[in-house]
């Protein structure tokens, strides 16, 4: 046999035998790192809990919520429905092995005031807007947090917050996109925007002039009639205008 290959042999050989004493006595993982909420808290029937896995490595996850519900999502949300105490464990596979932690314990109480819903998360608020016009929109469950962006409107800024208003300046169809974190989900909802009527021209007032008064006219005096007096007599023929007879 070729020494080169004999070489190689015990290389590979060695570096095996390396590796799995190194795994065996010296590699410490990282351990499991999960997030629950709420944490420490006490909990009512109709109430959920939202999981999440951190673990570095990990491929495969199996969660027993301690009701006899169990999952092997990554990430996700429980309810619960029936009183009690229950401890949820998380067992984590991957190129470290299997690990396993059990110390999370939730307390479970007779009841129903909900924190988070069960339902189907979605964005509530209305689906026609008048130009102009001022809404509001709020998610229908409880998350760690929450971003806003509109998709058909480039003035539209994005918002944070469980609950957010909008109002559009243009016609159209805006679709609202909501990502929430801790539980993850992603919601849309369009929203059909329309030209607001237009604002009814007010009519100028009609000037009205006022009633003109009519003053009673005041009667002129009519002329005296002119008498023509006789002019006394001298005694002498009237021959015309500007003769006259003189005696002598």
């Amino acid at each position: 046999m070729d020494k080169r290959i004999i070489f190689l042999i015990i290389i590979f050989w060695v570096g095996s035998l390396s590796f799995f004493l190194y795994r065996k006595f010296y590699f410490k993982p990282e351990g499991i790192s999960y997030e629950i909420r709420p944490r420490d808290a006490v909990l009512r029937t109709g109430d959920s809990i939202s999981y999440k896995d951190q673990t570095r490595g990990a491929n495969r996850w199996k969660w027993d919520f301690g009701d006899g519900e169990f999952s092997s999502d990554q990430n996700g949300q429980h309810l619960y429905l029936v009183p009690g105490k229950f401890t949820v464990s998380l067992t984590v596979y991957g190129s470290f092995g299997v690990q396993r932690d059990n110390k999370t314990v939730i307390n479970v109480l007779a009841g129903s005031t909900p924190t988070v819903s069960a339902s189907a998360p979605s964005i509530m608020g209305p689906t026609d807007l008048q130009t102009g016009q001022s809404a509001s929109f709020n998610a229908s469950v409880n998350a760690a947090s929450y971003d806003w962006k509109v998709e058909g409107d480039a003035t539209a800024h994005p918002q944070k917050g469980a609950t957010v208003n909008y109002s559009f300046s243009k016609p159209g169809v805006k679709t609202l996109v909501l990502t929430m974190h801790n539980p993850d989900n992603v919601v849309r909802k369009s929203v059909t925007v329309i030209a607001a009527a237009p604002a009814a021209v007010q009519a100028k007032p009609v000037v009205v002039a006022p009633p003109v008064q009519h003053q009673a006219a005041v009667p002129h005096p009519h002329p005296k009639p002119v008498t023509n007096t006789p002019a006394k007599s001298t005694g002498l023929p009237d021959i015309g205008e500007g003769v006259e007879y003189h005696k002598k």
